[in-house]
């Protein structure tokens, strides 16, 4: 989980779980459940939450987001057929870009993706700091760069498709998602993310001032706004219905179910996403949430991200 405020990227809260005692670390140094490593600070396939990129490319590049697309539940590349979620109900239809979004339907993202070519998408990605440090690294603490395939060459369509939904060589750290979410709350202003303030003597002067500073347009005011309509329906009326916070302001994000290509018991490991913000008139927190092998994002990452907004709230944050 990390917590960032949306206006200065100051990171307000970051946690791992499992968790361990600081205070005798052995029992846990050959734990299958990596009680160690800070997931946070990982990096994961986006799948879904990718989406917000590739829409964002597309309103950039012109696309209307009354765009239609048909969904048949697939889309087939020589013989490699990508499923939409639903695609045993026939797939959505006929659709546009709002509604695709907040229904995460593949196969419009695919359609969309091949529309733009991979890489407007690629250079969104890296506009939102994807495949770059964030700057947590400055302040003393480890973080992945993440991964963002090269542009060099030509695209196969397979690869933009998969590119287009959020699978394929694209690795995200839930620390840059919960950015992206801010980003997009604050109007496309991408702040750099910021952990530690200052150092301080044991009489609490500051010594040293190492807070991060520095902030970039990466979407105009008019897209960021677009995207922003795509994730409050999204939570209203579309996957993220479990992430909503009826009561205190609404809320707004993605989901994402990413696949991982990993199998135990033949049965494929599925990582869930949640990334949003709230209250959604005034935005204060971007919040993502990250659950390893939690196979939904609408049925496990959402419903924490629900939980944590609104005891936020409930305290008077």
């Amino acid at each position: 989980v990390v917590l960032i405020d949306i206006l200065t990227g100051n990171i307000l809260a970051i946690s791992s779980r499992p968790n361990f005692d600081p205070s005798n670390i052995n029992p846990y140094l050959n734990d299958a459940n990596q009680p160690l490593f800070n997931r946070a600070l990982g990096a994961y396939t986006p799948g879904s939450i990718f989406k917000i990129v590739t829409a964002a490319a597309a309103l950039e590049s012109g696309v209307s987001p009354d765009l239609v697309f048909e969904c048949p539940g697939y889309v087939d590349f020589d013989g490699t057929r990508i499923n939409c979620w639903n695609h045993e109900r026939g797939g959505h239809g006929f659709i546009n870009m709002v509604q695709a979004f907040a229904q995460s339907c593949n196969s419009y993202f695919i359609k969309l993706g091949l529309e733009i070519g991979r890489d407007t998408i690629l250079d969104m990605a890296n506009k939102f700091g994807f495949g770059h440090l964030t700057g947590l690294n400055r302040q003393n603490i480890n973080e992945p760069s993440g991964m963002v395939p090269s542009t060099i060459g030509p695209a196969h369509p397979a690869e933009t498709g998969n590119i287009s939904i959020g699978q394929g060589p694209l690795l995200v750290s839930p620390v840059q998602a919960a950015n992206m979410t801010a980003a997009i709350a604050n109007g496309g202003i991408l702040n750099q993310v910021s952990l530690v303030d200052s150092i301080v003597n044991d009489e609490g002067d500051k010594i040293r001032n190492i807070k991060n500073s520095g902030w970039s347009r990466v979407i105009s005011k008019e897209t960021a706004a677009a995207l922003q309509g795509m994730m409050l329906l999204t939570v209203q009326a579309g996957t993220g219905n479990m992430a909503n916070v009826r009561g205190y302001g609404g809320s707004a994000g993605k989901t994402g179910s990413a696949e991982t290509g990993w199998k135990i018991d033949d049965r494929e490991i599925l990582h869930a996403w949640f990334s949003g913000y709230f209250p959604v008139d005034t935005p204060k927190y971007s919040l993502c949430v990250f659950i390893e092998d939690g196979k939904s994002g609408s049925s496990s990452a959402a419903p924490v991200f629900a939980e944590i907004a609104a005891k936020l709230m409930d305290a008077g944050f």
